[in-house]
């Protein structure tokens, strides 16, 4: 049943007359006022579980947040690490290719030592 927009009526020649707003039925309003009271009671009921959702949803990105911080000083950890034995690798490469270096380097002077002896001859 649709409701009536409330009438306005007014005292013209009183300025100071108080608006005064009626509804052509006054069984319309008691039924107004029933479901706006019922439906105010919903929306609070809608509100606090809205409201509680929106606590857990804040608890859990609060989680989240934690979490990735953790992550990211063990990936810091693992980058330390990481690079730590990546120069020890790198160390240790270059250790066996100064070794081959100066192996090639007496074989080189031993062919040349040859070579002048034999020029010498």
């Amino acid at each position: 049943m649709p409701v009536e927009a409330p009438q306005l009526s007014t005292s013209w020649g009183n300025a100071s007359a108080p608006i005064v707003w009626s509804y052509p039925n006054e069984g319309d309003f008691v039924e107004d006022n029933r479901k706006m009271l019922s439906r105010g009671y919903s929306d609070r009921t809608d509100l606090q579980k809205l409201n509680e959702r929106f606590a857990a949803f804040i608890e859990k990105v609060r989680s989240l947040e934690l979490h990735n911080t953790e992550l990211k000083g063990e990936l810091n950890q693992v980058k330390t690490l990481k690079s730590q034995g990546t120069t020890n690798l790198f160390q240790r490469h270059l250790k066996k290719l100064q070794e081959k270096l100066d192996q090639k380097t007496k074989e080189l002077n031993c062919v040349l030592m040859e070579r002048n002896n034999l020029k010498q001859r």
